[in-house]
């Protein structure tokens, strides 16, 4: 039972691995279903898998929901991505 806590101990002690960049940006254009959706990026370092914020316009607000990057695709016209997120966990 001692080694389990030791254990613990050093987990929360390790630095966080969050990154806020706010030049990462994304703008919703479609709701698929009520847990995912689309959204259109002028940046292309999206990568599957990760798990981001989504931050309200307003500042009072702050961070409203969780969500999964499912897939990131270039745009037809060049400028961009289209990613598909999904939700994990909505403020509430």
């Amino acid at each position: 039972m001692k080694k389990f806590f030791s254990l613990v101990a050093l987990l929360f002690s390790l630095p966080s691995a969050a990154v806020y960049d706010q030049n990462m940006q994304a703008v919703v254009t479609k709701f698929v279903d009520e847990k995912s959706f689309l959204a259109e990026s002028a940046q292309t370092r999206w990568h599957v898998g990760e798990v981001v914020a989504v931050i309200s316009q307003n500042p009072k607000i702050g961070a409203t929901a969780f969500v999964e990057i499912e897939s990131v695709k270039p745009k037809a016209d060049g400028q961009g991505v289209e990613i598909k997120m999904s939700l994990v966990r909505a403020k509430g």
